[in-house]
Formats: structure tokens, C-alpha cells, sequence
């Protein structure tokens, strides 16, 4: 594809989902500032995903996500609900996303517990994963989670599908 499609779509956020090795390596930051910096990469753009388990060393990892998030990055925390923590766990960490575990979505209008409130109480954005229908997305929507991702919007896409996919849809603003 031409270099002129990806300059229409710069403004597209990118999610990376760490792995507990790539996250604990000790030059990880280090690392994603030269990247940002040689590839100029808006640090706005990138967000780093991890999971629950990865923050089982309170000091360590609050460390690494500050550091982080001093280049400007992002954070979510991925597949939220599937392990032992409870949101206010998170009030420690430095990071802006909760990504709630389709497991969630799956049964979403009989879940009692208000995830996405409490979220929002402790200032951090809500994505619903693992959407499927319409029903879900619209309850969702309803009930404030932020964004919505998964298979009811459309399957995973390599970069040159997703730049055909684009074309084919309207330009929104960021």
C-alpha cells in the first residue's frame, strides 16, 4: 500500500500486548524510547496492554508503568476480571484503561457488578472486549464503557487489510 493511505490514518491508536518477559526485562523502557524516538512514533498513539498477573510486584511494576508513562505512552490493563483483583487494587498503578474480559461481555445484562462505574470513578477509560453482537455492543454503549472491540466490528486484520478496511469506511475524527 501506498505510503500516501498510511499518512491519512496516522491519528490510529496502536495497542501492544506485553508479555510478562518483554515487561520485566531491564532495559524494556530504554527500549521503547529509542523506538518512538528512530521510528517517530507519536507516543500518544501507543498503548502498552498488560495483564493482571504481570502486577503481582506492587513497587516494580508501579516503577516500570511510571516510566512508561513518562514517554507519553498509554496503559491498559487487559482481560480485566479473570484474575484476583479488584479495581481498587488498581488505584496504585499509573494507568488509563481497564479492558473488561469478554467472559464479562458474554453474559453482560446479568452481570450485578457495575464495572464500568466504578472505572470511571477511579478516572480511567472502560473497552469492552470480546464483542460479538449487537445486543451486547448496545448495552455496552448504554451502560458508558468508552470503547468496544471484537468480532462484531471485525475479525483480526493484517496491516494491509485493515488499510483496505479503512478505505472503504468514512474518516472520523480523533
Amino acid at each position: 500500500m501506498a505510503d500516501v493511505s498510511v499518512k491519512r490514518y496516522d491519528y490510529i491508536n496502536v495497542a501492544v500486548n506485553l508479555s510478562i518477559r518483554q515487561f520485566y526485562q531491564p532495559n524494556f523502557v530504554s527500549m521503547v524510547a529509542n523506538i518512538i524516538r528512530n521510528k517517530r512514533i507519536k507516543p500518544e498513539r501507543l498503548h502498552f496492554e498488560i495483564t493482571e498477573s504481570m502486577t503481582a510486584d506492587v513497587q516494580l511494576t508501579t516503577a516500570i508503568l511510571k516510566d512508561l508513562k513518562s514517554l507519553g505512552v498509554s496503559i491498559s490493563i487487559d482481560d480485566f476480571g479473570t484474575g484476583y483483583s479488584s479495581l481498587s487494587y488498581f488505584r496504585s498503578f499509573p494507568i488509563n484503561t481497564l479492558k473488561i474480559d469478554r467472559s464479562f461481555i458474554k453474559d453482560i445484562s446479568q452481570n450485578k457488578e457495575d464495572q464500568v462505574f466504578m472505572a470511571h470513578k477511579l478516572g480511567l477509560k472502560v473497552i469492552g472486549e470480546g464483542v460479538e453482537t449487537s445486543e451486547q455492543a448496545k448495552f455496552l454503549t448504554e451502560n458508558g464503557c468508552d470503547m468496544l472491540q471484537g468480532y462484531y466490528f471485525s475479525h483480526p486484520l493484517s496491516e494491509d487489510e485493515l488499510l483496505c478496511y479503512l478505505l472503504k469506511k468514512p474518516i472520523l475524527n480523533n
